[in-house]
């Protein structure tokens, strides 16, 4: 199996660059931390999966894939909530992302929802 913690060498790299020029590289930071994040949600390790998302998301709030995979996360843990919380921000960040989300089966526990329904509705 796939080292998740190999990843850890590019994030610190792409740290290092950011701290010489955060405009340049705080983007790729945020973007690597997201990769980790979705990683360790997608091997189940949910705790260690928030921890980077919600680093990627301080990093970059306008990150959408750390915001997508943040809400997949909470969705997964059944905090429907935050879930929704954060499905809201992402649908006005980019109102696009709603047919990812309603094909995404990670939302199903969700999806018969009325808030769900409101933010998904066109």
């Amino acid at each position: 199996m796939f080292r998740l913690t190999l990843l850890l060498k590019p994030l610190k790299i792409f740290k290092k660059f950011a701290k010489d020029d955060p405009k340049a590289f705080s983007h790729n930071v945020s973007e690597v931390q997201n990769n980790l994040g979705n990683l360790y949600l997608f091997v189940g390790d949910l705790d260690k999966a928030e921890l980077y998302l919600k680093k990627a998301i301080k990093k970059d709030p306008t990150n959408i894939n750390a915001i997508y995979n943040l809400a997949c996360l909470e969705s997964l843990r059944n905090n429907h909530t935050k879930a929704l919380e954060l499905l809201g921000i992402l649908v006005n960040l980019d109102e696009g992302i709603i047919e990812q989300v309603l094909d995404d089966e990670r939302f199903d526990n969700i999806k018969e929802l009325k808030e769900f329904k409101a933010l998904t509705e066109n």
